[in-house]
């Protein structure tokens, strides 16, 4: 025991001397080949929500005015600005006058980390900008318009409020679910006034099954399978 904490110990001291001697940082978690004193220090073991995205995007844009501007596309549902990075050297000629690639994340708001890959992606081209000779050739020549988040509404609900695994998957705006001629104003009906849920799938081919799963009295008390029509 006493050997695995030395050897612990050690290790985290000789990390701490060799972040000392290469200059790298603590906060950011960087991919091989990424700057190790970056002029915008950002964490990357860690998901950002809207105003965050923003905060980042527009630190880029100071820090780098002749690379990366920072505008919106527009608004969401919900009024949110749908952030945009366009990035080229904007001294080499328009932006819109060069070849471009358009890149966007987190289309499905539960696939959170696509934001942050799209965020890293312009970080990393503008840190690398005179550090390495083919992003400098790429920049010169080349534009990109990258979008962090494109459905930021259902991001922010997913990161902030109480969700599991698959919800929201699309967007926020207010849908008849269940065709009543009302939007979100309740969730699923209760039909029977048994608290039951009706699922019905295709096992095999052309038999289709009903399931009946009666949890009226708070817990699964009654299961069945019938054939249906």
């Amino acid at each position: 025991m006493r050997v695995v904490i030395l050897i612990l110990f050690l290790t985290i001291i000789g990390s701490q001397d060799l972040t000392a001697q290469t200059g790298m940082t603590h906060s950011s978690l960087k991919a091989l080949g990424a700057p190790n004193n970056p002029k915008v220090e950002i964490a990357w073991n860690r998901y950002y929500d809207w105003k965050e995205i923003g905060n980042i995007s527009n630190r880029l844009a100071e820090a780098y005015p002749d690379l990366i501007q920072f505008s919106s596309i527009g608004n969401s549902v919900e009024g949110r600005a749908i952030y945009l990075l366009t990035v080229t050297n904007f001294k080499k000629g328009k932006a819109d006058r060069k070849p471009a690639m358009y890149i966007d994340g987190n289309i499905h708001s539960n696939e959170i980390q696509g934001a942050e890959v799209a965020l890293y992606t312009a970080w990393y081209l503008v840190e690398n900008y005179e550090q390495v000779p083919w992003i400098s050739d790429l920049l010169n020549n080349k534009t990109f318009y990258i979008v962090p988040t494109i459905n930021p509404d259902a991001r922010d609900y997913y990161i902030h409020k109480a969700n599991n695994p698959h919800s929201p998957r699309s967007g926020m705006r207010p849908r008849d679910d269940d065709g009543d001629g009302l939007f979100d104003e309740d969730g699923y009906d209760d039909l029977d006034g048994m608290n039951t849920v009706h699922l019905r799938w295709i096992v095999t081919g052309n038999y289709p099954y009903n399931i009946t799963v009666n949890s009226n009295k708070g817990g699964l008390i009654e299961k069945s399978i019938r054939s249906g029509g």
